[in-house]
C-alpha cells in the first residue's frame, strides 16, 4: 500500500495538479512464479470524479499494467467487471519471445 499511495502522490495525482487520488485498496499476488500490484483507487478533480483499477506487472526491465477507469457515479453498476478484467489480467508468452529491452 505505501508504493500505491506513493504512484498517487507522484504520478497520479501530484501536488499543483488539480487533482486529488484516494487509495482505495492494494495488494500483491502472485501467480506462476510471476509478480502482480493490483490498486483500485479514484481520482477527483473540479470538474470530474473516476473510479480505477489498476495492475502492473514487470518482466525483463518491461513494465506492463492495465489500467480501467469510469466515472464514479457508475463504479456500481461496473465494479464486477472491472474486477474481472483486473483479475484476468496476465503476462503471457515465452520470455525470449518479448522484444529486446530498449
Amino acid at each position: 500500500e505505501r508504493a500505491a499511495a506513493l504512484l498517487l502522490g507522484t504520478v497520479i495525482a501530484p501536488e499543483g495538479s488539480g487533482k486529488r487520488a484516494e487509495l482505495v485498496g492494494a495488494k500483491e499476488v502472485e501467480w506462476e512464479g510471476e509478480t502482480y500490484y493490483c490498486v483500485e483507487y479514484t481520482v477527483r478533480t473540479a470538474a470530474w470524479h473516476r473510479h480505477n483499477v489498476a495492475v502492473y506487472a514487470a518482466r525483463d526491465n518491461l513494465l506492463y499494467t492495465l489500467n480501467a477507469q469510469c466515472p464514479e457515479r457508475e463504479w456500481e453498476q461496473n465494479a464486477g467487471a472491472f474486477e474481472q478484467m483486473a483479475a484476468s489480467f496476465r503476462l503471457t508468452g515465452a520470455r525470449e519471445a518479448l522484444p529486446p529491452t530498449l
